[in-house]
């Protein structure tokens, strides 16, 4: 392996760009020291030039800076509110999400807060929809922080600066908004409510949020068991949910006897259809984009050797959005399970490969294991929890997501053509949704199966990264001495 290649380079510069974009989500720098000491880097460049890896360094102080400066370009100012009590019209251009009462969120049309998005609290009924204009009467602020929840900056992620709770809502106009999302939410909503009428709960409920990445109906208890069992991340729509979905259906076309370039294509296309059926949130666009490079890897037998691929896709991400890397959870744990996949897979594969695969479960296994090696210091950060039984659990799961996925999806699509056979085709995916909602229920209930771990400081979530990053180079640490002394 070459360390100092165009290819290696170019990953460099990637990484040190990224590295910017962390350091400003932290700490403020002025932008007149930025300037001088880019000034010094360009003069020590040409002054040391015919040194490679001196110059090599200094190319990746500047994509540093450049990551610090795009980073607080990003941050804007809150818009000015003239007064508390505000009327102004605006148009709905996300579906509200439905839990205890309606998360609407709103592009402001006529105000002076013309083009401003805002987030409304409101009741459940009258229900509102994607495309309708509401004219909207009460107070208008600045979103509060509260506990230890930095919530200002996590709406500054969907450039949220405003909300309203409980205001004063009359619809003006429906169907306001573009043809192509208006069908694909009203397709959802459909699917959603065909399910609602043909399972049970709680198997409804997690059947939506598989499908459709709609959590909100989830009991308290489910939610609770799935994450002492540490399965909760087959009820997100996230990268990790994702990077296994577009494995297993990768594996799956190839256990169906189809070529490597078929099942890519099948498999592409069933992740692109799932995507869109989800709404297409940010959050699962972005994932999908890292689904569909491991299947891209996959198809091309690179797993290896696809990390350019996959941190040049997480920096255009953070080019367009750099807040993302610090206030969206999903798309730190999409980066890190492909992080995964890419550096321990390998490794892992290497343990068992005298274990014969069946039905693909070893290799759908291997992937889950790989991924969350990667995401388990950050989501022991974030859910505060640590589960002891969440490889056996995933062993026991995650093979008859795809059925149930599968089974799911038939339902659906026979229930459109004639509801009872729907609801007939449905029983298969009961009874597996059953099982799992079983097992995590009884995995959760053994003795020390999990430990709540509160209080997990984030720098020592840097220092288990960074011994794992060493640990990564001291495994390959013999090639790169050898490139180095060339």
């Amino acid at each position: 392996m070459n360390y100092f290649s165009k290819s290696k380079i170019f990953l460099y510069l990637l990484i040190s760009f990224i590295l910017g974009l962390a350091l400003a989500s932290f700490f403020y720098f002025n932008y007149f020291y930025l300037f001088i000491l880019l000034i010094i880097i360009i003069f020590l460049i040409i002054l040391f030039w015919q040194y490679k890896i001196f110059r090599i360094i200094l190319f990746c102080l500047i994509f540093c800076l450049a990551g610090l400066v795009r980073f607080q370009l990003s941050i804007k100012e809150p818009p000015q509110i003239e007064s508390n009590n505000q009327k102004l019209k605006g148009l709905v251009y996300k579906e509200p999400t439905k839990g205890d009462n309606q998360k609407v969120k709103v592009k402001i049309k006529e105000s002076h807060l013309k083009n401003e998005n805002l987030l409304i609290t409101s009741g459940l009924y009258p229900e509102y929809h994607y495309g309708d204009i509401l004219l909207i009467t009460g107070e208008i602020k600045e979103p509060e922080n509260f506990e230890d929840f930095d919530y200002r900056s996590y709406l500054s992620r969907y450039n949220i600066y405003l909300v309203s709770y409980k205001p004063k809502i009359e619809i003006i106009e429906r169907n306001k908004g573009t043809w192509f999302l208006a069908n694909i939410y009203k397709i959802r909503n459909h699917m959603s409510e065909t399910i609602k009428i043909s399972l049970k709960q709680p198997q409804s409920s997690i059947l939506q949020a598989m499908m459709l990445g709609l959590k909100k109906e989830i009991p308290d208890e489910v939610r609770d068991n799935f994450s002492k069992a540490g399965i909760s991340h087959i009820i997100a729509i996230s990268g990790l949910h994702i990077t296994i979905i577009a494995g297993i259906l990768m594996n799956l076309a190839l256990g169906l006897g189809l070529n490597r370039r078929r099942a890519f294509w099948l498999a592409s296309a069933g992740l692109f259809l799932f995507i869109i059926l989800v709404g297409m949130p940010s959050s699962a666009v972005r994932a999908g984009i890292m689904g569909f490079l491991v299947l891209l890897a996959m198809y091309l037998g690179r797993l290896n050797n696809s990390t350019n691929a996959f941190v040049l896709a997480g920096s255009l991400m953070l080019l367009v959005n750099p807040k993302l890397l610090r206030y969206d959870i999903g798309f730190q744990l999409s980066f890190l399970a492909v992080l995964g996949l890419i550096y321990i897979g390998p490794y892992l594969e290497k343990l068992v490969e005298k274990v014969p695969e069946i039905f693909n479960i070893k290799s759908t296994v291997l992937m889950t294991l790989s991924a969350q090696f990667f995401t388990l210091p950050l989501i022991i950060f974030y859910f505060q929890r640590f589960s002891l039984i969440a490889p056996l659990a995933n062993v026991l799961v995650l093979p008859v997501l795809p059925f149930v996925l599968i089974s799911g999806f038939l339902g659906v699509i026979f229930s459109l053509i004639f509801l009872p056979l729907g609801q007939l085709i449905f029983w298969p995916c009961y009874l597996l949704l059953k099982y799992i909602s079983g097992a995590a229920s009884f995995l959760s209930e053994i003795k020390f199966s999990s430990f709540a771990i509160e209080n997990f400081d984030f720098n020592l979530i840097l220092i288990i990264y960074l011994i794992i990053f060493l640990i990564i180079i001291l495994i390959k640490k013999p090639l790169f001495r050898k490139e180095l002394k060339n």
